[in-house]
């Protein structure tokens, strides 16, 4: 992900990151699945300024080629960019996908 808030004269150090992107996916019975994936990204020279995601999603599987599911978002950011941004956003998406 490439994400540029600043021209390149202002980049400093902080700019360089590193990310773990854990993902854990679980069969509920036969119709459900929930997936959970967490991300976590830190300055290198500055653990203090990171950004977290959590993404959870739970699939129904209604029939073999309809699919309804709810997706649940929360993003962290412990240092703003600019001060027309928030620290933490929740996000929640319903979709319906057809599998052929």
């Amino acid at each position: 992900e490439n994400v540029e808030y600043s021209t390149k004269t202002e980049l400093d150090s902080h700019d360089f990151r590193f990310s773990l992107r854990p993902k854990i996916k679980q069969k509920i019975g036969k119709v459900a699945r929930l997936t959970n994936s967490f991300f976590y990204q830190p300055c290198c020279d500055d653990f203090s300024n990171y950004y977290l995601r959590n993404v959870t999603k739970l699939d129904f599987k209604i029939t073999r080629v309809f699919h309804l599911g709810v997706d649940f978002e929360y993003d962290y950011r412990s240092m703003l960019p600019g001060p027309i941004y928030k620290h933490n956003d929740v996000y929640m998406d319903f979709n319906m996908k057809l599998v052929l």
